[in-house]
């Protein structure tokens, strides 16, 4: 059932203040961006029901962010504090904006007793602007529940150890959480442009005048040959146990003279859907190691 803006008031005031008997709430979050979706994040709130958080992707591809999935009960007052941020945006006051198609786009969707609501905008646009405390209080709820560690995280290691003239780069992955998960081998099965587990590097760039953190441009390293996969990665789906770490089966010699100055980064990439154990969760997206400087 549609809503009016007057239900949409009613409904949120009911939660706002604690006054509805039973009442039905829930809300979520997704943020998407990419065609098809490569980055996607989403965070759900249900009173009296479950707290939830999800990405595919290192979060602004930052170094050493997991991916994964989180969960746990859901707290009275944050789900207050959302709908108190909701109707405080008076959100509904805004018309229509135009969406450009393969931007970054954020969806609100809501469902309340007497009905259900979701609106879209892409990021920078007005009533993106509006949201931005709802956003803020849906975000404390995220990074609650990822400092929880109740869920499965996978995140993606980089360990080098100079030899003198060669650096060797070892990668790893890791499930921080404290829930077994399962992951897509990259290494075995249909390879593709987004199924990959790689090292990257990149020359620093020259520094500019006033400007500050360049970006660098990686280029993914070619895979050292592998003659045969053993357990468990000759198998196409791995199953990470809470809190393990697992090592790749290759490493990297990279000869330090040529690249010293270059920043080099670790990278799992998999967007496939197969799975090995159906109670476990899934993780799928991209995930990037910390960046570490070369040095002779």
């Amino acid at each position: 059932m549609k809503l009016s803006p007057g239900q949409i008031a009613e409904a949120l005031k009911r939660v706002a203040t604690g006054s509805g008997a039973a009442e039905k709430f829930s809300v979520a979050r997704a943020r998407s961006a990419g065609e098809p979706i490569l980055w996607q994040e989403k965070i759900s709130l249900a009173l009296g029901g479950q707290a939830g958080y999800s990405t595919l992707r290192s979060f602004v591809d930052a170094g050493g962010v997991p991916i994964g999935v989180w969960d746990a009960p859901a707290e009275g007052a944050v789900v207050q504090a959302v709908a108190t941020a909701l109707l405080e945006s008076k959100f509904w006051e805004l018309g229509a904006e135009p969406m450009a198609p393969g931007a970054e786009v954020t969806t609100w969707s809501c469902a309340t007793r007497d009905g259900d609501f979701a609106l879209s905008a892409n990021e920078g646009a007005d009533l993106f602007m509006q949201m931005a405390r709802v956003d803020l209080e849906l975000r404390r709820s995220a990074n609650s529940l990822v400092a929880s560690g109740n869920g499965a995280a996978l995140s993606c290691g980089l360990e080098l150890a100079n030899t003198g003239r060669v650096t060797v780069a070892r990668i790893s992955l890791a499930n921080e959480g404290r829930r077994d998960c399962q992951i897509q081998n990259p290494l075995k099965g249909e390879a593709g442009p987004n199924a990959f587990l790689r090292l990257e590097l990149g020359p620093l760039p020259r520094a500019e005048h006033g400007v500050t953190g360049p970006d660098v441009a990686f280029a993914p390293l070619p895979l050292p040959e592998i003659k045969e996969l053993v357990a468990p990665w000759d198998q196409p789906v791995l199953v990470l146990r809470a809190g393990e770490k697992l090592a790749c089966p290759f490493k990297h010699d990279i000869a330090t003279s040529d690249y010293e100055g270059h920043y080099v980064r670790a990278v799992y990439s998999h967007y496939g859907t197969a799975i090995l154990k159906p109670e476990l969760p899934r993780i799928r997206g991209r995930v990037f190691s910390v960046e570490r400087q070369l040095k002779g």
